[in-house]
């Protein structure tokens, strides 16, 4: 299973440490130079469904590195189509946690099944209506790690790996933009693809994310109408998100692997 990293030409720091990470780890990786999104969305998307992006993130328009961001995971996303085996993508601001070789090593036939797989932490903040439920179910433990289904995925696409199947599923749901590409990964009912994660997580953030790539975030709409229509919107979301809960819990169960179990 080829292993890249998305990291923009110019950061040789962030490549330095990436490169020395896995020197220490004898694991073999490419370098997966960034999309550049100031040239626009066209090479990449159909449009920008401003609307809804605005309901996402309480922003009227992406930023053109979040632009590039989506570009650079979605180009992967095609390289495991083209190559029709699983990839495993990073960006470069993680840290290898302890058994990160080893995971990986056994992990391409886990892909295969189960399509997309987390590799850093399930957790992540949480509305309190969501807490209400649980945002994973285990599926299967093998020598001390634990596979689980996530209901409802967390922030980052910091380090997974991804079939190619899944791959397209994803490629066929990003024709147009309508939110960065962590929060697209979290709309399961759009793009049809279930996500999983493997616990204890082997990447974590490295000190290199307090120095976002993507520039500052938090200029957002206090417009009350927009609220509003934003918390309707991810009301409608959460309905959609159960029914796509309920489809693989009853796969689950049909193909006969081990039922879900509730996780924290």
């Amino acid at each position: 299973m080829k292993i890249f990293v998305i990291s923009l030409r110019t950061a040789e720091t962030r490549r330095a440490e990436a490169s020395e990470q896995m020197a220490r780890c004898d694991v073999a990786f490419e370098f997966f130079d960034a999309v550049d999104g100031t040239a626009g969305h066209a090479d990449w998307f159909s449009g920008i469904d401003n609307r809804r992006f605005l309901l996402n993130t309480l922003r009227r328009q992406p930023k053109p590195q979040e632009i590039g961001c989506y570009a650079s995971h979605l180009s992967l996303w095609n390289k495991a189509i083209s190559l029709d085996q699983p990839v495993l993508v990073l960006e470069d601001d993680f840290q290898l946690e302890p058994g990160f070789a080893e995971v990986i090593g056994g992990l391409e036939p886990m892909v295969n099944e189960f399509g997309f797989i987390r590799l850093q932490s399930m957790h992540g903040p949480r509305a309190p209506l969501k807490r209400l439920r649980p945002a994973a179910y285990e599926v299967r433990r093998h020598d001390g790690t634990t596979l689980h289904y996530l209901s409802d995925p967390p922030l980052y696409a910091l380090a997974y790996a991804v079939s190619p199947g899944a791959a397209r599923a994803l490629v066929l749901a990003s024709r147009t933009l309508f939110a960065p590409v962590d929060k697209f990964l979290q709309h399961t009912w759009i793009h049809r693809t279930p996500i999983y994660v493997l616990d204890p997580p082997v990447v974590k953030m490295s000190p290199q994310a307090e120095i976002s790539t993507i520039g500052d975030r938090t200029r957002k709409s206090r417009n009350p109408m927009v609220n509003l229509s934003r918390a309707i919107h991810k009301g409608i979301g959460e309905f959609h998100r159960l029914g796509f809960d309920r489809v693989q819990f009853a796969r689950m169960s049909d193909s006969g692997r081990p039922q879900f179990g509730k996780s924290k």
